[in-house]
């Protein structure tokens, strides 16, 4: 199964996150910055104004950080702030680094660019989140030993009809001239072979709270606390609150329940059972 995405930075400038919604990207990577040499983060201008607009919507979201990396010691000072900002959020997606920079890696060689790329997504596992690591067939052949970073997921960026690097990938970046209704500049897109909302959410991943852990399938209960439906000012009767529900779509932060047919916010409903169980 495949999944239909997009990644956007302050290049896309200020994006209607409601027309995007519509659609109907499954996921979304959003640029924090880019990292400085000594693993101090420069932030992207963009950032908040993209998490507080994807948040109203039903796009998965990750975050990336592009490197200009240059000591394994800054590479744990960058990972250490990347998961620092992380944990502002609800995030379905992964935490990628995003190497590719000729200029700074080019000088530094092969191994001590596998070493800081093993020492920040390390770190970033450690630390309970799902890592990624994101870059192109060209540099990931001249600069990367991949067979040192197996243990990650790799996300690759080629724009060919066919893809320059041999081994193992579980995203493909695959233009930068997408066009898509909410955002006024051309923008990358993105195809993803795995279900990283799933996985993340069934596996513990990335901190997320009890409540985001629900997904499609699982059993459950609207809690007696539930006053209102999602989006609603319409009252949620006593009689609709004792009976358990199968969950058949999440939507953000909002799940749609099977016999009711309408829409209750994920805080709302105790899980019974499911997916994420």
């Amino acid at each position: 199964m495949a999944f239909y995405g997009i990644d956007v930075s302050y290049y896309a400038g200020t994006i209607d996150w409601q027309k995007v919604n519509q659609n109907g990207p499954d996921f979304c990577f959003v640029r924090v910055g880019y990292i400085n040499g000594d693993g101090t983060i420069t932030m992207d201008s963009e950032f908040e104004n993209n998490m507080n607009g994807i948040a109203d919507t039903c796009i998965d979201a990750g975050l990336y950080l592009y490197s200009y990396l240059r000591t394994t010691q800054a590479a744990a000072e960058a990972a250490d702030r990347f998961i620092s900002i992380a944990q502002a959020y609800h995030l379905t997606m992964p935490l990628v680094l995003d190497l590719e920079d000729l200029n700074v890696y080019g000088t530094l060689g092969r191994e001590l660019t596998t070493e800081i790329a093993q020492v920040f997504l390390g770190r970033v596992w450690d630390a309970g989140y799902y890592p990624m690591l994101y870059s192109n067939p060209n540099f990931v052949n001249l600069y990367l030993d991949m067979d040192q970073l197996s243990a990650y997921d790799f996300w690759v960026a080629d724009y060919r009809s066919w893809i320059g690097y041999q081994g193992a990938y579980t995203i493909w970046q695959y233009t930068d001239q997408g066009v898509i209704d909410g955002i006024g500049q051309r923008v990358d897109l993105d195809i993803a072979y795995r279900d990283y909302p799933a996985l993340i959410k069934s596996e513990g991943y990335n901190h997320l709270p009890a409540w985001m852990r629900i997904l499609p399938g699982s059993r459950v209960r609207i809690r007696s606390t539930a006053a209102y439906y999602a989006n609603s000012t319409v009252a949620i009767p006593p009689c609709v609150r004792g009976s358990d529900y199968t969950v058949l779509k999440v939507c953000g932060s909002t799940a749609l329940l099977s016999c009711i047919h309408s829409w209750v916010r994920l805080q709302d409903l105790e899980l019974i059972s499911g997916p994420a169980d």
